[in-house]
């Protein structure tokens, strides 16, 4: 009865150390393996590492070079990035029988996550690496110089209102005179459906940038009382810079450079008509009109994340 006993209590203390052995074999060291959740990553953002290191490791020395926090004894850490480059990591880890190290070279790359615009900044548009002066005015964003973009369009001089751009996959613009130069001086002149991109729905994005749209009356009209309606101040070359582009007629001759600058807004009235203000030089009225779609005047952009309704 004794030694049955004594068999029954020495069956489990057995298993037991048997089990041991089997899950954390003697003198086997870590094998160390990691993998990450992503490898490329913008700066700021965090990377997820994963141990997957064989053998039981039991304890974890990390290092990330070119991170915030450079090193991390956690099995499984977080990291985040702030610089931009392309940066390596290394994982010891180990266990009672040993140590192994994994070195990957090049592992993490990281780039330089966009930059907020800030008003009063130049801002490029990507389209055709045009670079344009903002200026913020009250809560606005608007750019200080006359959009300049498509294709150059010929006008013709006939006796009846037409246009000489189509609505077609090509943004198409017209230059005073016909000159091309004074599109790059000036800006382009558009007529109200090219500008608008052929849809009539006020503050579209319609010709301008990413990121930017069409003004809609509201706008100019918040712009003006900003300003007290004082047309003088968006001459100033500094500030709004309203530059003197002159106009495309209806009919297809031009007038008024120099003297004359007419901007759209995205706001139609009827009879294919739609709003613009002129400003005159040396005056300080800024006189709003309905026009035909077909007359060619300037476009100022003016920024989404200041949109005022």
């Amino acid at each position: 009865m004794k030694k049955i006993l004594w068999f029954i209590l020495l069956v489990p203390v057995i298993f037991v150390i048997s089990c041991k052995k089997e899950n954390n074999p003697v003198g086997n060291a870590p094998k160390v393996f990691f993998r990450a959740d992503t490898t490329y990553l913008m700066t700021g953002d965090s990377v997820h590492f994963i141990d997957s290191s064989q053998n039981f490791p039991i304890s974890w020395h990390w290092v990330f070079y070119g991170a915030a926090k450079d090193t991390s004894i956690e099995k499984n850490p977080w990291v985040v990035y702030d610089s931009a480059g392309v940066f390596s990591v290394k994982l010891i880890a180990r266990n009672e029988w040993g140590t192994d190290t994994l070195f990957k070279t090049d592992f993490i790359h990281v780039t330089l996550a966009p930059q907020p615009f800030q008003c009063g900044t130049p801002m490029t548009d990507a389209r055709d690496g045009k670079i344009y002066s903002t200026i913020k005015i009250g809560l606005q964003c608007w750019m200080a110089q006359n959009l300049n973009t498509g294709q150059f369009a010929s006008s013709t001089n006939t006796s009846v209102s037409h246009s000489n751009v189509s609505n077609n996959t090509t943004i198409e613009k017209y230059c005073y005179g016909n000159v091309e130069a004074n599109c790059t001086a000036n800006g382009g002149l558009y007529d109200w459906n090219e500008m608008m991109g052929y849809t009539t729905t006020a503050g579209v994005q319609g010709i301008c940038p990413d990121g930017w749209h069409i003004p809609t009356e509201a706008e100019w009209t918040t712009l003006l009382h900003f300003i007290s309606n004082d047309g003088l101040v968006l001459q100033q070359a500094a500030g709004f810079n309203s530059l003197f582009a002159g106009t495309r007629s209806c009919e297809g001759y031009f007038f008024g450079a120099i003297t004359d600058t007419y901007f759209w807004t995205s706001n139609y009235t009827a009879g294919n008509m739609a709003l613009s203000h002129n400003i005159h030089s040396g005056s300080a009225a800024v006189l709003k009109a309905s026009y035909k779609y077909t007359y060619g005047f300037s476009v100022r952009c003016i920024n989404d994340g200041f949109f005022v309704k």
